[in-house]
């Protein structure tokens, strides 16, 4: 009926098992899952009516409720007023934001119209702290895992 043979068929059952898991487990991001997706609903064998419901309408369902996360973060900055002794390094450090001092350059990327010199910031100024991405988070901690402080003399 659709032109496609019992392999054919098997082998987009299969397509659309992994792809399945995929939005499931949140793999990659969601313009990458939505490409496939359509890449699915394209091939004739969706119409087959195995595959139509779950392809059509669950698949894109699951699509449509998935927040990216890099959105989701936008919402979670929060603000910081600098205080007496703090550097952008002890800010970052502090269990309360990053836990991490190397990602004080995160807190100076977002800040830059604030910040002339990230040596110098004063007491008062009100800091955007963003939220971090997995990658930055791993990016970060390996930093701090490879750091070996310099021989003390």
């Amino acid at each position: 009926m659709v032109g496609a043979n019992q392999v054919d068929v098997d082998n987009f059952r299969k397509a659309v098992s992994e792809l399945d898991g995929k939005i499931n487990r949140k793999e990659g991001t969601r313009a990458e899952r939505q490409a496939d997706l359509n890449a699915l609903k394209a091939n004739r064998i969706s119409a087959l009516p195995e595959f139509h419901n779950k392809v059509v309408n669950q698949m894109q369902y699951a699509l449509d409720a998935w927040v990216d996360e890099a959105a989701a973060n936008q919402s979670k900055d929060i603000s910081y007023v600098v205080k007496n002794g703090d550097c952008l390094w002890f800010i970052a450090r502090d269990k309360e934001h990053y836990g991490n001092g190397f990602a004080w350059t995160k807190i100076y990327a977002a800040n830059k119209e604030l910040i002339k010199d990230p040596n110098l910031i004063y007491v008062k100024q009100n800091f955007k702290i963003p939220a971090l991405t997995d990658d930055e988070k791993g990016k970060f901690d390996k930093l701090k895992k490879n750091y070996k402080p310099a021989p003390a003399k």
